[in-house]
């Protein structure tokens, strides 16, 4: 009987430290992630104007990545340092160039969220 009182409190103490932890942080969900694609040059778009790259839907392996997001083009945010770009659902701010760091944390699905330090 101790023994199972006893792993019932450690359940119950590393549930709660896991909801805990994430609670203090700002959490946005991720709607697409990208990769910038460099096009040769004298690339044309649509409407006929040259453009330089495109952004490509990409996938990244399921896990937690401690990041900085900064400002892209549009409605783009970049991992710093990287060439992963994402969209949210919302609006995460103004990042600026020092950027916001967090946690992108994505699941088996190619979905998550970006989890804003306090």
């Amino acid at each position: 009987m101790k023994y199972i009182i006893t792993i019932i409190t450690i359940l119950s103490f590393h549930t709660g430290f896991t909801q805990n932890f994430w609670d203090k942080w700002t959490s946005y969900r991720i709607d697409d992630i990208y990769t910038r694609q460099d096009l040769p040059q004298g690339a044309l778009g649509m409407d006929g104007r040259s453009i330089d790259y495109i952004y490509l839907p990409t996938e990244l392996k399921a896990g937690t990545y401690e990041v900085t997001m900064v400002d892209a083009n549009g409605d783009l945010y970049q991992v710093k340092g990287s060439n992963i770009y994402i969209t949210v659902v919302g609006y995460l701010g103004y990042t600026g160039y020092s950027g916001k760091e967090g946690a992108l944390v994505v699941n088996n699905y190619g979905t998550g969220s970006f989890y804003k330090r306090p």
